[in-house]
């Protein structure tokens, strides 16, 4: 078993599991439907998919289906709650026979999870996108920047360090990724403004590891 302490400057997600990938409940969003046609993009057909997650609309998959003409698909993935985007980091470029569009959170915090075939990947703070339709493309930086506004009102706030901290004490516990459980803890720092998450995984093989993350309340990401 070892032991892994680190303090962070900025408020990471990459501990506070809720559940896998394979278990989000998902179901398409209407508002971004009418980008989820079908392209092709010289030997490829490409296809992105927009749904929520957990029932939650502020929180989205995009689902990015790429085919060659032989039929191999590969498919690619990001989660994300859509408030943590920078309205002001949305944009477009022409690329060949193709357009990119790009998204990036705000500060650059690595909040989006990245999957490929299903499978985590990696945190990152950025996403890029193929389309085909300048008109198109257009509309749907338009919708995300709208529904950014929105769901940056729903958002979970805060009237103390106390509430704070009974809300990750309340929400965040035990969890699932892949074959690894994880139990998570919440506990106040030595300094009134620091907290220590305590976290344990065990993968079913004899593999454990546990983990001490240290931050600064007032650094979560608002």
């Amino acid at each position: 078993m070892s032991l892994i302490k680190k303090h962070f400057k900025y408020f990471i997600g990459i501990i506070f599991l809720t559940i896998t990938f394979r278990g989000f409940a998902q179901e398409e969003i209407p508002w971004l439907s009418g980008y989820s046609d079908e392209m092709t993009i010289g030997k490829e057909s490409v296809r992105n998919q927009f749904f929520t997650v957990e029932g939650n609309e502020c929180k989205i998959q995009i689902q990015e289906s790429v085919s060659d003409r032989k039929g191999e698909t590969e498919i690619r993935s990001w989660i994300f709650y859509i408030s943590d985007i920078d309205p002001e980091s949305l944009n477009f470029n022409a690329r060949g026979k193709s357009i990119q569009v790009s998204l990036a959170t705000k500060n650059d915090q690595k909040f989006i999870s990245y999957f490929e075939e299903g499978d985590f990947e990696e945190y990152t703070d950025e996403i890029e996108l193929s389309m085909t339709e300048v008109d198109q493309t257009r509309g749907l930086i338009e919708a995300l920047k709208e529904h950014i506004g929105s769901c940056k009102e729903d958002e979970t706030t805060w009237e103390s360090r106390e509430a704070a901290m009974n809300w990750l004490t309340e929400n965040i516990g035990k969890a699932q990724q892949d074959d690894v459980q994880w139990e998570q803890q919440f506990s106040e720092g030595k300094k009134s403004y620091l907290v220590l998450l305590k976290a344990n995984s065990d993968d079913g093989k004899g593999n454990k590891e546990s983990l001490e993350f240290l931050f600064d309340m007032s650094d979560i990401n608002s």
